[in-house]
């Protein structure tokens, strides 16, 4: 690794925007360059120390292996993104068609297991309410044979760690609390609980939630079953009547629609 390399390793970890710009100018350079031993890449060291401004300067670069991993534990940029707590970066790179969310490190953790392990409970909900993440690898064992779920029990009753504040060992423990109930919740009932997730974060798009097909589908069909029935069963002042609800029903509805 030459100075130039070194040095962009120091800018990114310090933010260093126009550093990082320039390096990427010339295209001598190599974006996907690995620090000597470690083997971190720009873009895993950005995912790593939370420069997200860097990142998404990263991502525009279409030369940038987005799911390179580091030598040691073969961590991928989310998945670090995702033990680090990082949630704007993990928001970043789900909606980025590049980067696969699944890849585990090299004792079988995933992105997932990696944040329910840490306590990251917003993390853990936006996986969760992700249509990225695979089924499976909500719980998909380590090496040593734990689930997502196992290590969340495993967390909450842990001790604190050396390199550990008060604060935020307290903090762990609550959240790998409210951890072990949602993924009970989402192991009896997926779909209810992904639905309530996306509801609470606010996700759009047709997957949504199933309430969103029926509502879509039911209250249309509704309407005109009750046009139908309006000029079948009554007299015409009781139909007149009933078109005046269908009216004022369907008024509502596209109120509804115009305010999602």
């Amino acid at each position: 690794m030459d100075w130039e390399q070194r040095e962009i390793y120091l800018a990114i970890k310090r933010g260093e925007i126009e550093t990082v710009d320039q390096f990427l100018i010339n295209r001598y350079n190599d974006p996907n360059c690995q620090e000597n031993g470690y083997g971190a890449t720009p873009f895993y060291t950005a995912c790593c120390f939370g420069q997200i401004e860097i990142v998404k300067l990263l991502l525009d670069d279409r030369r940038v292996d987005v799911n390179k991993f580091e030598n040691v534990t073969k961590q991928t940029p989310f998945l670090i993104a995702c033990q680090e707590g990082h949630l704007e970066i993990v928001k970043l790179l789900l909606n980025e068609k590049r980067v696969n969310v699944n890849i585990a490190n090299k004792y079988g953790q995933t992105p997932f297991y990696v944040a329910c392990r840490g306590g990251r409970i917003e993390i853990v909900e936006l996986l969760l309410a992700s249509d990225k993440v695979m089924y499976f690898n909500i719980n998909a064992p380590d090496y040593q044979g734990k689930t997502p779920l196992n290590i969340a029990e495993e967390r909450r009753k842990d001790v604190k760690r050396v390199f550990e504040s008060q604060e935020r060992f307290q903090q762990r423990k609550q959240n790998c609390e409210k951890i072990v109930n949602l993924l009970e919740s989402f192991n009896n009932n997926p779909s209810e609980t992904k639905f309530r997730l996306r509801a609470k974060l606010k996700l759009s798009g047709i997957n949504n939630s199933l309430f969103d097909v029926k509502i879509n589908f039911l209250i249309p069909l509704f309407l005109f079953l009750l046009y139908v029935i309006s000029f079948i069963q009554f007299e015409d002042g009781d139909a007149a009547s009933l078109f005046a609800i269908v009216v004022l029903l369907s008024d509502c509805y596209l109120d509804f629609k115009n305010k999602k």
